[in-house]
């Protein structure tokens, strides 16, 4: 169907921000989302919906991001009504600081969301994909959803989902427009008949507590995605996993509490899913991890917005096992654990332009806990921002552990007032009692560690405690800066059973055996 489209665009200096690389795919699905965002507020009277006259203007995200971020946070409410905590001038201040630390967003404006979605909408109108704007849909809102954070909406939500899974229509879309849904832990399950999209506008919040999450006898996950192959999922929504009340029962902070637990649910999880690709969500306060990768393959993860309070447990960002081929790009991390943790059974691994704080660093591990043989090869982590994290670029195995870690690189990265910046621990003990020594240990080969300056707060800014059993070989360090973050302090490195080689500037200097 032709259509026509009076549109006026706004570039600044009359330069218009087209990105010739995005695919039909990523175009069609933008659209899909920018469809819902920029119609009328309400729900959808129609699954089917065409384009209505707009005049789009480009923001400057260098220039003007702190108004469009205050602008946008102001609309959107993270409380459910009944739990308001502060008005939504105040609410937009707080998400506004928590997104503009370290000006993460001025330095990745290309992943900016808002900006990311208006790029591509212009991009697919002017490029004429006129069947885009025929995208089947399949709003929450059609199947009874209340959005109102109140009423248990997941009925609806499980409704939309399996019509938009069985679909065989060319990725159709289903939809969350922007009003607050209360849901109770949900599983979309696959596989389905086309790749599908998943837009998320407005806000999920979690059941709030251990209470709520035991009386609906599923306390692993709050939304998880299974058994799906070409899923995409995009917006500026967000998931809300009201953890706190599983923080404040925490075994790991209250170990004498009579009913602590051990465990608490996962904000978002993947299970044996592939062709995943996600960007713009924000997701906050998870009882546990926030996201899951657990059997994936070929996952991309683009401009994600991950927090939750420092000091609140067991809260990783994105936690990554028995996966492959994994892409995390131009993204903000904070929690109470590692921004991504990397466990066993995986390979290619790319991670840029994050920044981490707080938090635990990025890291390998912890692995072999088990006594198990592992196996990680090809982790890149590059133009990472560690601000004010416990660590930064780790590498951490059990005593008890067997296997390989190889083929690592961390490249291109700052520090700011960062601990143990640089680590391998080969002696990692989750046991308040100590370990006890073993006669094995995790072969750790081809590490490099290039481009990386910035401060420590911890004396020791390089330290490679490798196992006594079995040494880290082909360690490479190639221009480190580190100085200490207490003006005057000297920073030094240690070495245990290391070798491998230094060039370029080093600071502290190396302590790296030359031969084996």
């Amino acid at each position: 169907m032709d259509s026509h489209y009076d549109i006026e665009f706004v570039f600044p200096n009359d330069e218009p921000p087209f990105d010739s690389s995005s695919s039909d795919d990523e175009l069609e699905l933008t659209l899909a989302i920018a469809i819902e965002e920029l119609n009328n507020e309400g729900a959808a009277t129609s699954r089917r919906r065409s384009i209505q006259p707009r005049r789009f203007i480009w923001y400057n995200p260098l220039q003007d991001h702190d108004r469009l971020f205050q602008d946008y946070f102001a609309k959107t409410a993270v409380y459910p009504p009944n739990q308001q905590k502060m008005n939504k001038s105040q609410n937009a201040n707080q998400f506004y600081k928590m997104a503009t630390v370290n000006q993460f967003y001025k330095s990745q404006m290309e992943s900016f969301a808002i900006v990311r979605i208006m790029i591509l909408v212009l991009v697919t109108i002017i490029c004429g994909i006129g069947e885009a704007a025929q995208v089947e849909y399949f709003n929450v809102m059609d199947y009874g959803a209340k959005g109102d954070a109140i009423t248990d909406d997941s009925v609806a939500f499980l409704k939309a989902w399996n019509d938009t899974c069985n679909s065989e229509t060319d990725e159709p879309t289903m939809v969350i427009p922007r009003r607050q849904f209360f849901l109770r832990p949900t599983t979309f399950r696959g596989p389905c008949k086309s790749k599908v999209h998943f837009a998320i506008l407005g806000v999920l919040f979690a059941p709030s507590g251990p209470k709520e999450w035991k009386e609906l006898n599923d306390t692993v996950k709050f939304i998880e995605f299974e058994y799906v192959n070409g899923l995409y999922i995009h917006g500026v929504g967000l998931i809300n996993g009201r953890g706190k009340g599983w923080w404040d029962i925490s075994c790991r902070y209250h170990p004498d509490l009579k009913e602590c637990g051990k465990g608490a649910p996962t904000a978002l999880r993947f299970h044996k899913s592939n062709d995943i690709h996600m960007s713009q969500i924000r997701i906050i306060d998870s009882p546990q991890t926030h996201i899951l990768l657990l059997g994936c393959n070929d996952v991309e993860f683009e401009g994600l917005f991950i927090k939750s309070p420092d000091g609140s447990p067991n809260t990783d960002g994105i936690h990554i096992q028995a996966t492959n081929n994994v892409f995390i790009n131009s993204s903000f991390i904070g929690s109470g654990d590692d921004c991504v943790s990397i466990g066993d059974g995986i390979s290619n691994v790319n991670i840029t332009y994050v920044t981490c704080g707080p938090g635990h660093g990025i890291s390998i591990g912890s692995l072999g806990g088990s006594g198990n043989v592992v196996n990680v090869s090809n982790i890149h982590v590059r133009h990472a921002i560690f601000n004010g994290t416990q660590n930064g670029a780790r590498i951490k195995t059990y005593q008890t552990g067997r296997g390989e870690v190889r083929d690592v690189e961390f490249s291109d990265i700052k520090f700011i007032d960062a601990g143990n910046p640089i680590i391998i621990d080969q002696y990692y003990c989750g046991n308040p009692n100590g370990c006890p020594p073993t006669n094995v240990g995790v072969q750790i080969s081809n590490v490099s560690y290039t481009d990386m300056y910035g401060t420590s707060k911890a004396d020791v800014a390089v330290n490679f405690n490798c196992s006594g059993n079995v040494a880290c070989t082909d360690i490479k360090l190639e221009n480190i800066n580190l100085t200490s973050s207490t003006i005057g302090k000297q920073v030094t490195s240690s070495c245990n059973n290391a070798y491998g080689e230094a060039k370029g500037t080093i600071e502290p200097k190396s302590c790296l055996n030359s031969k084996t």
